[in-house]
This record gives structure tokens, C-alpha cells and sequence, in this order.
């Protein structure tokens, strides 16, 4: 994780893009490694090791063509996490 997500601080474009490569490289593996294992029928990794990380991102910042698109896009991205975070279960 960037320092700048754990300080809820918009990392650079290129920081994030690199990050965000290895994220999504890391969250493939395991899937096929899991797709590979269960159809050969072997024990497959509990994913513990995962754990820190966050899930990849959002398709829309990775459409940015631009920084100034891609930090307005992550502003909204990041509003959005926040506010859904922030709100009450509703309990009927």
C-alpha cells in the first residue's frame, strides 16, 4: 500500500499506476493459482498473505488518459469509498 492511501492522501499518478500493476498482477496470480489447484485437485493457499492489500482499483482510473483526468477521477473514486463507508446500516 502507498504511503499516501494509508494517510488517506492522493498518491501520485505514476506511483499509483505502478502499485496498482503489481496489485492486479498479484490478485491474477492467485486466482489462476487457485483455478489451476482446483482442478488438479490440490491444497490451495488461504490467501492470508493478501490480506494488506487492498482491492484493485476502479476500471474508470485506469481509463484516465491524462494526470488531470485521472486525479479528478480519484477524487470521486475516493469520495465515493469514503461516503458509503461513513453510512449507517438501514435497519428495517
Amino acid at each position: 500500500m502507498l504511503r499516501a492511501e494509508a494517510s488517506h492522501v492522493r498518491p501520485t499518478w505514476e506511483a499509483w499506476i505502478l502499485v496498482n500493476a503489481k496489485r492486479r498482477t498479484m490478485s491474477a496470480l492467485y486466482c489462476l493459482e487457485w483455478i489451476y489447484a482446483m482442478l488438479n485437485k490440490l491444497p490451495t493457499f488461504p490467501c492470508t498473505e493478501l490480506g494488506f492489500m487492498p482491492a484493485v482499483s476502479s476500471k474508470a482510473l485506469w481509463h484516465a488518459s491524462a494526470n488531470d483526468e485521472w486525479e479528478a477521477t480519484y477524487n470521486c473514486w475516493r469520495s465515493e469509498e469514503h461516503t458509503s463507508e461513513l453510512q449507517s446500516p438501514v435497519l428495517s
